[in-house]
């Protein structure tokens, strides 16, 4: 053991630049490893931990009564992670006479209802909220958005779903809110600062009082948020504003959450008829599970890019261990040899070999664990873009052992395979400096007969006759270009294109939607609003959020797919008749049907069979996603509607002002409007910051990893090659002339190695980020990505590659001669 002890310390004195290397490779490696393992274990805990904090109801519904609102279709859409899923069965509908006159009404039909469901033994709790509700337009992260809003009495808080007050003002406010955390982190708003919330009829301006965190309604991706002002507040504007009408939370626990959804969403339907005459109006419905994988869908994309881009570069490390393995071994054989002459064994030989190594990994990595808390407040900040959920990761030891002991294992193997090769040596051949009796390798590119500059010929030769460093070098360089080429993609196509990642995310959703009050009104405003300018289409189309098969799901409901581009489908088409549907990837494997089968749905209590023509490749739902013609959804539900017009405009910008004018030229017949442009916008936003935040990671990760690799390689083979460079130096090669044959040595192996791994990022991008994004329902993913960008990368690899062996070079011409070929 004392002997193990200095044998160990002697390779770390020997060999300083090599032990960093290896540790800054798994410094490198363990970052994003204890990162994804954070975010796939102790996010989704926290989630949890936050939900069970708030006695978070198994299922909630917002109803209204049908007599005093003017519409019930949906007027917003929602999302779960990236995702439009639509988990609002119906959004509010815009005050249309005035909330003053239909709060009594809205009073005695949801009391009733929630009476109805507080008997219902389904349900061990059940609890009533009333709130004002409405689909309004406001500022969020600088942009327009068009949001259901939801204002809570915050002096009556709730049982369940509550929320905790995170930031606060000490000194009142005039017309205060309490705004969800997430109006904050990715809204833009600060303590103090107004928010407007403007509907067709009028707006209302509010200051920030300060910050809720609301894990069931502070997400705008769940197509709700809750606001909170307080209790006089709210009294006052129960009368005094026709922005937002009254409405009721019904919030219910159940002994399962997913039969609590359907029993409640049955519910509704169940006493609308039996009480004709006393119907409510489903506004919005959530579940506990939806609201968890909701919360969860960024995290998991997180999580599973993260691993990924950890296990490639713990394979970096691998290859670099087995490289420098087989260095130590070259360069210290006949110390080797001595050792096995002295009585050591083939097993301590190679001990004192990987010792060293699995101590520089061990360090290594846990400097990056340490290194990684330093990086994660930014990806918390992330989350709480998308989630509203507050996060300060804290020391995490099952992830530092996890992540210590993988890295440790993985060079330790590669290390001991490596060193494999002494126990096939004998100590003769070891004592000789492994130099065999017979050599029959063929020499390359012989300078005899070898045309063209002398400098780069013996450097290529160099290269040749140092195979396995140069394929390395080529292998780490494939690796760098295509995860190079990766980040790249998602930087331009997320960051630079957001309307293009949308549609790849929720497919080819309306612009704009207009809610008529009844159907004929709807067929009425399709010929009137297709006239108008710059209305490209219009034609009666919805998407709502129904219980299907028991599963909360995202129906796109169409007179004519025709009118819809067919980009989301992944195999099969779009339903044309009555007796066809589409499904989502996920709903279709949660039913087990697959295309050309046939599947009965209920939806809502309705229940018809139906042929899938198509399987869409679509993050609505999560994908459980349902695409039914009208007709097909009245063979289930032969009452629907179909009271909505969607629109598709030539300019985003002017929604607002055709809506608008839509509400002033039918005031009639238009129940409510909805800028969906704009309001899925606002919920995909908070997916911009963390793709920026993993392409930052990935880039710079990259460009360390070249100059490590690169560097370890060219200053491995400037000591293996002094008495070679002496010699050349002796007989007149200048230091220019020397650094011109290194670049020779490597720039080759390494344009080669950024052209295929460019080349390979460039075929392979759509299948590698339609696995990282499988968790939100996508099939595939498309990025266009031009052939430019992966020459770009490689030009900049190159470039940095030849600058790390310039540097390594030079320091060959402060060195004489003598002393190259002098010096052990």
């Amino acid at each position: 053991m004392p002997a193990l002890r200095i044998l160990v310390r002697r390779n770390l004195r020997k060999r300083p630049g090599q032990v960093v290397a290896m540790v800054l490779l798994t410094l490198l490696a363990a970052v994003p490893m204890n990162l994804g393992f954070m975010m796939a274990v102790r996010y989704p805990a926290l989630v949890e931990e936050r939900l069970d904090a708030v006695s978070a109801e198994d299922a909630v519904v917002m109803v209204s009564d049908a007599a005093a609102t003017t519409g019930s279709g949906t007027t917003g859409t929602a999302t779960t992670g990236s995702v439009t899923s639509d988990s609002a069965t119906a959004g509010p509908a815009s005050a249309g006479s005035g909330s003053s006159a239909a709060a009594s009404d809205v009073r005695t039909a949801t009391q009733a209802f929630a009476d109805a469901v507080a008997a219902d033994p389904s349900f061990s709790i059940v609890e009533r909220q009333a709130v004002l509700t409405g689909m309004v337009a406001h500022d969020f992260g600088g942009a327009d958005a068009t949001s259901a809003v939801a204002l809570l009495d915050l002096d009556d808080p709730p049982g369940l779903g509550a929320w905790s007050v995170v930031e606060t003002l000490p000194t009142p406010v005039e017309d205060p809110v309490y705004a969800p955390y997430i109006y904050r982190t990715g809204g833009g708003y600060a303590l103090g600062d107004p928010i407007t919330f403007t509907s067709p009829h009028g707006s209302l301006t509010f200051h920030i009082q300060g910050f809720l965190e609301e894990p069931t309604m502070g997400m705008t991706t769940m197509g709700m948020v809750g606001f909170a002002v307080p209790g006089s507040a709210f009294a006052d504007l129960q009368s005094s504003q026709q922005v937002l009408t009254p409405a009721e939370l019904v919030k219910v626990r159940g002994a399962d959450d997913v039969d609590a959804v359907r029993a409640l969403t049955t519910a509704v339907g169940q006493w609308n008829s039996e009480h004709p005459d006393a119907q409510v109006e489903s506004l919005w419905d959530m579940g506990r599970t939806l609201i968890s994988q909701g919360a969860l869908t960024g995290a998991r994309i997180f999580a599973a890019a993260l691993v990924l881009f950890a296990l490639i570069i713990i394979g970096v490390a691998a290859a670099a261990a087995r490289f420098l393995v087989g260095n130590a071994i070259n360069s210290d054989m006949r110390n080797l040899g001595v050792m096995s002459a002295l009585g050591f064994t083939s097993s301590q030989v190679v001990r004192q070999l990987w010792v060293v190594f699995t101590t520089c990994a061990v360090l290594g990595a846990s400097a990056g664990v340490v290194l990684s808390h330093l990086v994660a407040p930014v990806l918390a900040t992330a989350l709480s873009d998308q989630t509203g959920l507050m996060w300060r990761p804290g020391f995490d030891a099952w992830a530092l052992v996890t992540t210590v002991g993988l890295l440790a294992l993985v060079v330790t193997l590669t290390a001991v395979a490596a060193g494999s090769r002494i126990r096939r040596m004998s100590t003769l051949t070891a004592l000789r400096g492994g130099a065999a009796t017979h050599v029959f390798t063929r020499d390359p590119l012989p300078l005899s007969t070898t045309r063209g500059p002398t400098n780069l010929v013996l450097g290529v030769k160099t290269g040749l006759q140092h195979l396995p460093q140069a394929v390395m070098v080529t292998a780490t360089m494939v690796v760098v270009a295509m995860m190079s080429v990766l980040g790249l993609s998602l930087s331009t196509n997320v960051l630079g294109n957001p309307d293009q990642f949308t549609r790849m995310l929720v497919g080819d959703l309306p612009d704009a939607t207009v809610q008529a009050t009844d159907s004929d009104a709807a067929e009425r405003l399709v010929a009137e609003i297709s006239a108008l300018p710059g209305v490209e289409q219009a034609f009666r189309a919805e998407l709502t959020g129904l219980e299907v098969n028991g599963i909360a799901t995202s129906v796109f409901i169409a007179d004519d797919f025709s009118a819809v581009s067919d980009d989301s489908v992944y195999a099969g088409r779009l339903p044309q008749h009555a007796n066809e549907v589409a499904l989502g990837s996920t709903m279709a494997t949660e039913l087990d049907t697959a295309m050309g089968q046939e599947v009965t749905l209920d939806l809502n209590g309705g229940s018809a069979t139906y042929l899938v023509t198509g399987i869409t490749s679509t993050a609505r739902g999560l994908g459980r996603s349902v695409d039914l013609t009208t007709d097909g959804m009245r063979a289930a539900l032969p009452g629907y509607p179909a009271r909505v017009v969607s629109l598709k405009v030539q300019d985003h910008s002017g929604i607002d002002a055709l809506l608008t004018r839509i509400s002033q030229d039918h005031p009639d017949q238009v129940a409510s409007t909805a800028n969906q442009y704009a309001s899925v916008s606002t919920q995909v936003s908070g997916y911009h910051s963390m793709v920026s935040a993993l392409s930052v990671i990935i880039v710079v990760s990259m460009g360390l990893v070249v100059t490590l690799v690169v560097g370890l390689v060219v200053a491995t083979m400037v000591v293996q090659s002094r008495r070679r460079v002496g010699i050349l130096k002796a007989i007149g090669y200048t230091t220019g002339d020397l650094t011109t044959q290194m670049l020779a040595v490597h720039v080759p192996w390494v344009a080669l190695g950024a052209l295929v791994g460019g080349g390979l990022g460039l075929v392979a991008q759509d299948p590698i980020l339609s696995w990282a994004l499988s968790t939100t329902g996508l099939m595939r993913s498309d990025f266009p990505l031009d052939v430019a960008h992966p020459l770009w990368v490689a030009l900049s690899a190159v470039a940095l590659a030849a600058a790390v062996t310039w540097v390594a070079s030079r320091g060959l011409g402060r060195v004489s001669a003598r002393a190259l070929v002098t010096e052990e």
